[in-house]
């Protein structure tokens, strides 16, 4: 049986003081990281929320890639106050940290209802129902699943990325870009799947380069946030692939960024996915549809390849892993484990591709 659900509710360019009074929102807890509250960002939601004499308080203590333990941490702390409503405001580690909180509130059954505004342009997250949380111990990055993640709201809006640096604009860009080709090509995937991904990869080929250059351009961070939120609609509905599955283990064990990590594999993951004939032809539908030469299969996926590597030099992506200064021996004696997980990952089923361990063997050895 094919069908399609979409939610959340999702407003883009719109109040968010008049999105709060449609929403009837009360008793607030906002989730915050220290960076968001350190540029002062959180001050706009606070203003509103006085203005509407709504009760709110703040949970920042929020870490990069949230591990379990913060996640219970959140819980045990935020529960006691009892908030009716969840508003995250941040990038994909808030966005996650927020959604599973709001999720175990709800097994507890405390009802709660979650807005989401995401501060990058990048993971989708507001959007999707998955989360990815980190295993330390292992260190592993375990992506979770269910439908009850999905925020009842979510906001898109340029306000919150005037200040984004460089890196970051480039790596939630790579991961949206990743997000769209994997959704694109998805053994999942269906035609609704791939109109959402091919409307955001045609709003990263024309934005993502201006935002990088110029972050001041209004036009261009609201256009990235747009590509962001589409391309979290399609690959939450048709699944992603092996480039997540690698990324997720490879980007864990080494502090890699995840969209950086995406952006390093992907060429690889596009030249291996090509030598199955129609996933090729879905390739060069991409790059017919962003206007690259494509007379031929062969040659739209090389445009395809060609174009990410030139974007990925714009913005100063390393090519291969052993330009992070990752140490060749330990790498090589890792391959059996990154192997083990990547299968393991739920991302994997989606892989257009079936891939066997010596399949994979070789691609982690070109990866360095």
């Amino acid at each position: 049986m094919s069908f399609f659900l979409m939610k959340p509710k999702i407003y883009f360019n719109s109040s968010m003081e008049k999105v709060f009074i449609e929403s009837r929102i009360e008793k607030v807890c906002i989730i915050t990281d220290s960076t968001i509250k350190q540029l002062k960002l959180v001050e706009m939601l606070e203003d509103i929320l006085k203005k509407l004499k709504v009760d709110y308080f703040i949970y920042s203590d929020i870490e990069l890639d949230p591990s379990v333990e913060s996640i219970k941490k959140g819980i045990v702390h935020i529960v006691k106050k009892n908030p009716k409503w969840i508003v995250a405001l941040g990038g994909g580690s808030v966005i996650d940290s927020a959604k599973s909180i709001n999720y175990f509130l709800n097994k507890l059954e405390r009802e709660t209802f979650m807005i989401a505004i995401p501060t990058t342009t990048g993971t989708g997250a507001e959007v999707t129902s998955y989360a990815v949380l980190t295993d330390r111990e292992n260190s592993l990055k375990i992506p979770l699943k269910d439908e009850f993640l999905i925020p009842d709201i979510a906001i898109i809006t340029d306000e919150f990325t005037k200040l984004l640096p460089k890196n970051v604009i480039a790596e939630g860009g790579l991961d949206a870009l990743t997000h769209s080709i994997e959704a694109y090509t998805s053994k999942q995937g269906n035609f609704y799947t791939r109109v959402y991904a091919g409307e955001a990869l045609k709003l990263i080929f024309k934005n993502l380069l201006v935002m990088y250059n110029d972050v001041s351009n209004a036009e261009s961070r609201l256009n990235m946030a747009k590509a962001s939120c589409l391309a979290g609609i399609s690959f939450d509905k048709s699944g992603l692939g092996i480039n997540h599955s690698l990324a997720h283990f490879i980007g864990a064990r080494y502090q890699i960024p995840h969209g950086k990590c995406n952006g390093i594999i992907l060429p690889y993951i596009i030249k291996y996915n090509s030598k199955d004939l129609e996933t090729a032809r879905l390739y060069r539908d991409i790059s017919k549809e962003l206007g690259l030469p494509a007379k031929t299969i062969e040659e739209g996926v090389f445009s395809l390849i060609k174009w990410i590597e030139i974007m990925k030099e714009e913005m100063c992506i390393s090519k291969r892993l052993r330009d992070l200064g990752i140490e060749k021996e330990e790498y090589m004696r890792l391959i059996p484990d990154i192997i083990e997980a990547a299968k393991k990952d739920i991302c994997t089923a989606g892989n257009v591709r079936d891939i066997e361990n010596s399949d994979f063997k070789r691609l982690i050895e070109e990866l360095y």
